[in-house]
């Protein structure tokens, strides 16, 4: 359910930048804050949504001139609008935290990497060896527990783990070169990538994403981590389409030269 909610809250917060006329905009971040808050009730994972949205907001904020950050239909202001919904979502289950705080920290602190039980006395060491197993559970091996996976299979097989990774480096070239770019320059610039925005959020939303299971035990966790996962496939879909475009008819199969 989870991957489900946060594609609508990242959809409705990017239409809340995108659409036509302010009242839509508008409504669109109110909706993105009350999904934020159902979030919360969702999944543990959705206490790390603020943390796609923030630094997204900030670079929309950096780009758009001094005198346009603070009007009404502005990124900031939208993030302050669907803040306050998540809050009010919120509030209930915030209310009986307040009262029981062994219901928000007690399984965190028990799976956490700087448990003891978990990582000894290297909490530090307990993470790399997480960010390893991270990387490896792309096309090397994946979560062992059955309840969560075939145990151990990656999350592509050979074929899909190719484009993935030639995605993941375009994906990131076209962040770097649009960020070079935007420094001291307007973002209406004709050879501004049209998608640097997106990518950013994207980008921003795998990498939050992962870390629920980074952080604890037994990575990679599938449950913890299942929200990252529509945005990673973006990856896997960059690179299929740079292969497409890429190909070439072979002109012994009779192809046109």
């Amino acid at each position: 359910m989870m991957p489900v909610i946060l594609c609508a809250i990242i959809g409705a917060f990017w239409l809340g930048n995108h659409a036509q006329t302010r009242n839509r905009r508008l409504a669109a971040y109110l909706v993105s804050g009350v999904l934020t808050g159902l979030a919360v009730w969702t999944h543990p994972a959705g206490r790390f949504v603020p943390f796609i949205l923030v630094p997204y907001v900030l670079w929309l904020t950096w780009q758009r001139p001094r005198g346009h950050r603070f009007v009404l239909d502005a990124p900031l202001v939208g993030l302050m609008l669907c803040g306050a919904a998540a809050v009010l979502v919120f509030l209930p289950l915030g209310y009986e935290f307040y009262r029981h705080p062994e219901l928000f920290f007690g399984h965190a602190s028990e799976v956490s990497i700087f448990a003891e039980r978990v990582s000894g006395d290297s909490p530090l060491r307990a993470l790399a060896n997480n960010f390893l197993h991270i990387l490896g559970m792309f096309s090397v091996e994946g979560d062992r527990e059955w309840t969560h996976n075939l145990a151990g299979r990656p999350v592509f097989d050979l074929l899909l783990a190719i484009p993935f990774y030639i995605g993941l480096a375009l994906w990131a070239m076209r962040i770097g070169r649009g960020a070079r770019r935007q420094i001291g320059d307007s973002p209406e610039q004709p050879d501004r990538d049209p998608d640097v925005d997106a990518l950013i959020l994207l980008a921003l939303w795998a990498l939050i994403m992962l870390f629920p299971s980074i952080l604890s035990e037994a990575a990679p966790n599938y449950s913890r981590m299942m929200p990252a996962l529509p945005a990673l496939f973006v990856a896997a879909g960059l690179g299929l389409a740079w292969l497409v475009k890429l190909r070439r008819p072979a002109p012994w199969f009779g192809a046109p030269q």
